[in-house]
């Protein structure tokens, strides 16, 4: 059975055929990455927004949350808050 990052990659490349007018072997990872999670949440940027977040912790980049939920806050006049920006159950997906 295969684990969930081989399912996560084969995903990625099937975007890379399927979604571009451009070959596959010319589409980014990154950019194919990005179309899949706008249509998996629903192309709301909050909930895009709160899964950067939580890659970035989860890579270690612990200082760079505080200052990245500010930014967001102040460009989207939202308040959202750090406890709860990491809380997954606040996530319905």
């Amino acid at each position: 059975m295969e684990d969930a990052l081989e399912l996560f990659k084969k995903a990625i490349e099937q975007q890379k055929i399927s979604g571009y007018s451009i070959p596959a072997d010319e589409v980014k990872s990154v950019s194919a990455l990005g179309c899949l999670m706008n249509q998996y949440f629903g192309y709301t940027g909050e909930t895009i927004f709160i899964a950067m977040l939580h890659g970035l912790e989860d890579a270690n980049f612990h200082s760079f949350i505080g200052p990245l939920i500010e930014t967001w806050n102040e460009l989207s006049g939202d308040n959202l808050e750090h406890n709860k920006a990491l809380n997954l159950r606040k996530i319905k997906n």
